[in-house]
Order: C-alpha cells, then sequence, then structure tokens
C-alpha cells in the first residue's frame, strides 16, 4: 500500500519558532545538516543574526525571520516570506517561550501572567496555526509544540508558567484533532531541566545552586532529584522533536513525549 502524505517525513521547509538559541537553534542545526530547509523566527534580532551564521554552509538553507510570534499579522507575513524563499512547509516547531521569575505567587503581577500567556499559549497558537494553513494547501506535515514537566507536576514557583504548558498541551491535543484530517500530525515534546539560556538566565537571576538543586533535586521545596542524574542537553530535546517530525512518527498525533531523565515518574 502506497504510504500517505502524512507517513512521509516533511518533504519541504521546517519553521522554528525561537529557532535563534537553546532547542530551537539545536534542531535548527540537525536538520540543515540533514540538507531540510529551516526557517528560524525569533524576537530578537541580533540572535536571528548570529544563527544563521552557526547555520552557514550546511546542505540545507537557512533564513531568518525577526518577529514576535504572537503578533498574528508578522507571523502570516514571515510565514510567506519563508515559504517563498524555501519552499513548501513541511514542518513546524513551536519551540518560542519565557520563562517564570521567581516571585512568589502572592506577588505575582497581572502583566508577568500576560506576559508568559502571550508568548507561550498565544505565540504557540498563532504560530502553529500560520503553519497548518499552508500545510493544509499542500498535502500535510507534522507539527510540535514545546511543553514542560510542570505542565502536569507541579513544583514551587512555577504557578503561571506550568498554567500556560498546560494549555499548550490541551491546545495540541485538540489541534492534532482538527488536523488530522489534512494530513497533518501535531504532537508535544515536554522537556525537563535542559542547559539552555533560559536556565543560564536563572542561574544568574536566582544563583549557580540553582542546576545542583534541579539535578539532585531539594527536600525543602519539594524538588525531586533527576533520576539519570544529571539535565539534558539541548540536541537531546532536538533529537525528539526531529523524530516527532519524521516519518518514523507516521502514527504518532496528539502525544506528549516527556523527555526529562526519568524526573516525571518521580
Amino acid at each position: 500500500m502506497e504510504a500517505s502524505r502524512a507517513e512521509l517525513r516533511p518533504g519541504g521547509a521546517v519553521v522554528i519558532s525561537g529557532g535563534a538559541s537553546g532547542m530551537g537553534l539545536a534542531l535548527a542545526r540537525r536538520l540543515v545538516a540533514e540538507g531540510t530547509p529551516v526557517g528560524v523566527f525569533d524576537i530578537a534580532s541580533d540572535g536571528v543574526a548570529a544563527a544563521l551564521e552557526v547555520l552557514a554552509g550546511g546542505p540545507g538553507p537557512a533564513r531568518g525571520f525577526c518577529v514576535d510570534v504572537a503578533d498574528e499579522p508578522a507571523v502570516d507575513r514571515a510565514m510567506t516570506e519563508a515559504e517563498e524563499a524555501l519552499g513548501a512547509i513541511g514542518g513546524a516547531v513551536a519551540a518560542a517561550g519565557v520563562r517564570q521569575t521567581a516571585i512568589p505567587d502572592l506577588d505575582l503581577s497581572v502583566e508577568e501572567w500576560d506576559r508568559l500567556y502571550r508568548v507561550n499559549v498565544l505565540g504557540t497558537f498563532v504560530f502553529v496555526r500560520a503553519a497548518a494553513r499552508r500545510m493544509s494547501r499542500t498535502g500535510g506535515g507534522s507539527i510540535v509544540t514545546v511543553g514542560s514537566i510542570v505542565a502536569s507536576h507541579s513544583r514551587l514557583g512555577t504557578t503561571a508558567y506550568g498554567a500556560t504548558k498546560a494549555a499548550v498541551l490541551r491546545m495540541t491535543q485538540g489541534l492534532a484533532l482538527d488536523l488530522a484530517p489534512y494530513g497533518i500530525r501535531v504532537n508535544a515534546v515536554c522537556p525537563g531541566p535542559t542547559l539552555t539560556p533560559m536556565i543560564e538566565e536563572a542561574v544568574r537571576n536566582e544563583g549557580p545552586r540553582l542546576i545542583e538543586e534541579k539535578v539532585g533535586g531539594n527536600l525543602a521545596t519539594g524538588r525531586p532529584a533527576i533520576p539519570l542524574g544529571r539535565m539534558a542537553q539541548p540536541d537531546e530535546q532536538a533529537a525528539a522533536m526531529a523524530f516527532l517530525l519524521s516519518g518514523e512518527a507516521s502514527f504518532i498525533t496528539g502525544a506528549a513525549l516527556y523527555v526529562d531523565g526519568g524526573l516525571a515518574v518521580v
């Protein structure tokens, strides 16, 4: 029996929000090395420029787009430009996100909630919908969202962030159902603690013991230790994303893949 379009690896470009750093950049590097055209979407213009320098010379072409993922008209324009420059879009990864600052819930401002929701939830929806609209016209594809272990396993000081990531997981399930008739699969990767610029920022703000506590646990705050005894590398999250994009995951949709060193089962 001939394979359907949805069973094949995306035959076109892959667009990545938050693609200028961390997991998004790790995935872009992997895909470009495999010859896949990649569109790097990020709000930081200097980050986009630096990412394109890193990606230059690979078998796959790369283009950069400086855009706020929650700005729907800007995302739509950039998606059109990506399609014109790179060809039909076959994959999209919504890796753009912001973390909650270390503020107790009783002091957390409405502005902070709005910032987290705007980027993590609204930005994810705007970005993946813009990509899905194009995939629906070209025979399907694969979408990967980025959740978090705190979407389903609460930690102190992550109420707002965890709520946004729980919303991303619910969104992923709903999109998987709605987009299946178009041959579009939608799945989520749920990272545990990963050595990204976001963690580096947290260490600067909250202290160098933060990484030690994430790995070894902290009984005072109820934080369990990571069973595998270390934090993830961005490349390990990128590998999970690449799998969900690929034809190897041809019958997987609406799933959440935890890449957390076993932390979710503690």
